[in-house]
């Protein structure tokens, strides 16, 4: 946080420095301006004071001046002309006559007189005064003074003179504004870094310091607690911000609660939900033992009708000692099958813890096939198994999977009615996007009359069912759906109408460091 704030102060102490030198320097630059302008205009009175000296001299001889004539007034005419060069800045004074013609003059004739003809020739056609520069005093990149040209009209008596020419060097005006330059310069730098300490201090003391305490007190917030209002920020922008934080601090507090709130509903709503499920899955596994209990009272009551004709042979008293123990051996064997069946179905009916074990998806097709083998034979169903898969290990619960395929092939015994065949297939396919993992399909088949079309979306949903009423939850695929979902397992039916449907599971094979650690 104390670098983001060293950054803001850096930055204001660049943009405040451009600004404050920016406008130094454009005041400097007026000034300066102002400064070369009093010097021109102070310069142009000078040689206009000159020119009037000069005419009031050439009043004082009436016969005036004539180029090419040496006579007395010349003479002094030019000494005058010669004075007043060197108490100036004009190394060259002349007289011109209306034609442009140089009738006296003092000093060293310029080499370019075109410097300032065409000015001579300008004052005499309009009679007025002209000037020319060569360019501005304020010129940072040149190292000499600029040169000067000017050019005024004398008027004598009723004579023109035309004008009085002067050529030089504004030297002592450029050294001044050099100087003033200078004295510009170091007000500039001076005035800067007064400000620039003066509106550093400002900008610390009203912003930079109630933005650190503000860091310093939101640091310390606590939970429920609001952030200080300080004096120095109350109704500014400053003290806007710190409102504005205590909203936010108000919204999340109110957002927190209501969160927490949202959170202890959704966990009782998925407690309640875990419980629904559980006790879905224990209703539909108990219709499942209800149903199989049925056919297990047909089953065991064979046996039990053999077990019994032997006890009346037996009671009889005509069985020889030989044939006894032939009868009784029959009698063992008949109640060691009823006893295989009662067991299984207690297995499948008892509520077993439910765990992740290494399951041999052949034993349980095995094991649900000998539970639903009477149902079958009663209605005339052939019960196929066609285990093709090599890799036929999956890490997942055994019972639940077994709960899952007696549903299907319930749901099968009831689609055929009776006289047909149902199929239980395996197969493995390489897994997608891992190279040498498989996984495991198991496929449901039957030729009972199909499923409607319009039907095969609404098939897991919770209740649904096409049987008669009261022949049915519609809670079988649903639940078989839920199962597998939780096993990460895929499960899709084809169906069509008076053909049959085909039931498919794929679950993932048990990866060798996986099997051996649930086998061991």
């Amino acid at each position: 946080m104390k670098k983001g704030l060293y950054g803001l102060k850096t930055t204001v102490i660049v943009n405040l420095a451009f600004l404050i030198i920016t406008a130094m320097l454009l005041l400097g630059l007026v000034v300066v301006k102002v400064i070369e302008k009093n010097l021109v205009e102070q310069n142009i009175r000078q040689y206009l004071l000159i020119s009037r000296m000069v005419e009031a001299m050439m009043r004082s001889e009436p016969g005036g001046v004539s180029r090419g004539r040496e006579d007395g007034f010349t003479i002094k005419l030019t000494r005058y002309l010669a004075y007043l060069s060197n108490y100036s800045e004009y190394r060259w004074l002349a007289i011109v006559d209306a034609n442009g013609k140089v009738v006296v003059h003092s000093g060293r004739y310029p080499k370019k007189p075109d410097l300032w003809s065409d000015l001579v020739r300008k004052t005499i056609a309009s009679n007025s005064f002209g000037m020319k520069l060569d360019y501005s005093l304020f010129s940072p990149m040149k190292t000499r003074p600029p040169a000067v040209t000017m050019a005024a009209p004398l008027h004598v008596f009723s004579r023109k003179y035309s004008a009085l020419v002067g050529c030089g060097e504004m030297e002592s005006e450029w050294h001044s504004i050099n100087r003033a330059i200078s004295l510009i310069s170091f007000y500039i730098l001076m005035n800067t870094l007064i400000l620039l300490v003066f509106g550093l201090y400002i900008f610390h003391k009203r912003v930079i310091g109630p933005i650190n305490k503000m860091v310093e007190s939101v640091a310390m917030i606590g939970e429920g607690d609001r952030l200080p209002l300080f004096e120095e920020t109350r109704g500014n922008e400053l003290g806007k911000l710190s409102g504005a934080i205590n909203i936010m601090l108000q919204r999340l507090e109110e957002n927190k609660k209501e969160l927490e709130h949202t959170i202890r509903s959704l966990e009782d709503a998925n407690r309640s939900l875990n419980k629904v499920q559980k006790e879905l899955v224990h209703s539909e596994k108990m219709a499942s033992v209800g149903r199989l209990a049925s056919g297990v009272a047909h089953e065991i009551g064979n046996p039990l009708g053999i077990i019994l004709g032997y006890l009346e042979i037996l009671k009889s008293g005509q069985v020889e000692e030989s044939e006894k123990d032939d009868l009784l051996e029959r009698m063992e064997k008949e109640l060691s099958r009823i006893k295989a069946i009662i067991s299984r179905l207690l297995d499948f009916a008892r509520p077993g813890k439910s765990e992740i074990v290494a399951t041999d998806i052949n034993e349980i097709i095995s094991e649900t096939c000998f539970l639903v083998n009477h149902q079958c034979s009663r209605k005339n169903i052939a019960l196929i198994r066609n285990l093709r898969a090599q890799n036929n290990i999956v890490c997942s619960d055994p019972n639940q999977l077994k709960q899952v395929f007696l549903n299907l092939v319930f749901n099968a015994i009831d689609s055929i009615g009776s006289g047909g065949e149902i199929q239980l297939v395996t197969y493995n396919i390489e897994k997608e996007k891992s190279a040498g993992k498989t996984r495991i399909v198991i496929e449901i088949k039957d030729t009972g009359r199909g499923i409607p079309k319009e039907n095969l979306d609404k098939i897991f949903d919770p209740f649904f069912t096409t049987k008669d009423p009261g022949k049915g939850t519609g809670l079988g695929l649903s639940v078989s759906a839920s199962i597998l979902k939780s096993m990460e397992a895929d499960i899709s039916v084809e169906s069509e109408e008076g053909k049959g449907t085909t039931v498919r599971i794929v679950l993932d094979n048990c990866e060798y460091d996986a099997y051996d650690q649930l086998k061991g």
